[in-house]
Formats: structure tokens, C-alpha cells, sequence
């Protein structure tokens, strides 16, 4: 198995009795940050996505709160501390920028989410792989039922004093396509500057080369910390700084061992 690529995502809700004003929201981020382009869908009901031209960040902006997801690369570097800095980063600009425009009342729920994708040529592999690792403890129910398992998934939710976190083991087949990538894909060039053309098609490459990956079954590892009913002073960037670099200790001894299998 290999590590192919790792995905971020944070994601804030609030409650506001004011409605986020799409139109506003949109020039003012062409103004005042040409990196960023409507992507995808562009603007739906309530709710508009931009896509950043110079990393392939993607944010969601909507009533409820936001979401800024990073694909991370597709190669055997995977998730470095370099990274984890400027998704911080990113994850604090959009949380003063989603603030300042709404105000919000009171704070609902704020959680970081990362995901590390194994790929194996088969699903039997991927399977066999999550259970070696040894994350969680199977032995007792393979005892107990007398049988080799098959196909193995787990799932845990563990509180804690700061917050609390769910991690889940599972295989899972990939489309070719990612929807990352289509969104990508769907930018217009005709209206962008030569910078911005330069950076989007550093980025199409980037897509490119994941949708023709030839191996269609991964072993996903998935922590979610997350906290309810934060204090409206959380520090944002703080909170996936620390999250990202605990699991980045804990995902390297798995790492290792996919590597070398």
C-alpha cells in the first residue's frame, strides 16, 4: 500500500440572524483576492464555493458558517508540517473574513477533519492492511466466532477535556473522477490573468495526474476532533495546528508500515 494523498477540511457553524450576502461576498473577493475564483457550482441558494488557483483550496461560504477543504498531494510525501502552516492560515482568513461580514450570535460547532487514503490493488489487500496496523483490537471477536474476518471497518468516539474526536478505519473504491479536480477542470480561462491562467493550469496538471490513478481501492483512516458549542474566542488556526501535528505522530507509524508492505 501507498500513501496517495491526504485531505483536510474544517468547517464552522453558527447561528446568525443575518443572511450572508452572496453578491457582496463575491466582488469583494474578486477585488481584493484575484486567487480566488468561483468554482464548481459556483453560487447556489444561500451558500457560494471559490476555488484557490494558487493551491486548489476549495471554500464553501453559506448562512449556516464554512468549510475550507485541501486536497493534499499525490505522491508519497503526503501531509508535512509545511502544509499544516498554511492550511492554518487559509482556515483563519476565512474565519475573520466569514466573521466580519455576519457577526454571528452564537458559535455552534467548529471541527477539523483529516483523512489519509492508502491505495492497494485490491479490496482483500486494503482490508488485511487495517487490521495489521493494529489501530483497534479485533482479536477477541476472531476468537470468539472461530473465523478469519473478511472485511474489517471500525469506528471509535473518544471524549476529551479540549475536545472530542471520532476516528473510523474503512475501505472504500474511488471513481475515477474526483470532484475536486472537475471543479478544477470547470474554471473558465478566457477572464483571467496571465498569473492566474499560469496558476490554474499548474493545478489542472495536479488533477490530471489523480484522475488517471490506476488503483481504485484505498484504506481510509478518518479523525474528526471537533468541539460544541465553542467560545467565541477560539483560535481557529491554533486548533488545526495542534490537531494536525498530534495526528500526524500518531498516522506515522501506520505509514511505515504501508510503505514497506
Amino acid at each position: 500500500g501507498i500513501l496517495s494523498f491526504s485531505c483536510s477540511a474544517c468547517e464552522a457553524v453558527f447561528k446568525s440572524s443575518l443572511v450572508l450576502g452572496l453578491g457582496h461576498i463575491i466582488s469583494t473577493i474578486e477585488e481584493k483576492y484575484p486567487e480566488w475564483l468561483v468554482g464548481g457550482e459556483g453560487v447556489r441558494a444561500h451558500e457560494v464555493t471559490f476555488v484557490s488557483i494558487a493551491d486548489g483550496t476549495e471554500v464553501s461560504l453559506s448562512d449556516l458558517g464554512y468549510r475550507v477543504v485541501l486536497t493534499g498531494r499525490n505522491d508519497r510525501r503526503g501531509y508535512q508540517v509545511d502544509d499544516v502552516l498554511s492550511y492554518s492560515r487559509t482556515c483563519e482568513f476565512i474565519d475573520d473574513f466569514y466573521r466580519s461580514r455576519v457577526a454571528p450570535s452564537e458559535f455552534l460547532r467548529f471541527g477539523f477533519r483529516h483523512w489519509w487514503y492508502f491505495y492497494f490493488e485490491n479490496e482483500d489487500l486494503a482490508h488485511e492492511w487495517i487490521r495489521r496496523i493494529g489501530l483497534f483490537n479485533a482479536g477477541p471477536l476472531e476468537r470468539e466466532f472461530e473465523g478469519h474476518p473478511i472485511k474489517s471497518s471500525y469506528v471509535g468516539v473518544f471524549g476529551g477535556e479540549k475536545r472530542d474526536v471520532r476516528v473510523s478505519l474503512n475501505v472504500i473504491e474511488f471513481a475515477p473522477e474526483l470532484e475536486r479536480e472537475e471543479q478544477i477542470n470547470s474554471i473558465k480561462t478566457h477572464s483571467l490573468s496571465e498569473k492566474q491562467r499560469a496558476a490554474l493550469i499548474k493545478q489542472e496538471k495536479v488533477a490530471a495526474s489523480r484522475i488517471r490513478r490506476g488503483k481504485t481501492f484505498a484504506a481510509a483512516i478518518d479523525f474528526d476532533s471537533y468541539q460544541e458549542f465553542p467560545s467565541n474566542e477560539l483560535d481557529v488556526g491554533a486548533f488545526v495546528r495542534d490537531e494536525s501535528q498530534e495526528l500526524i505522530i500518531k498516522i506515522r507509524a501506520a505509514s511505515t508500515e504501508a510503505e514497506s508492505s
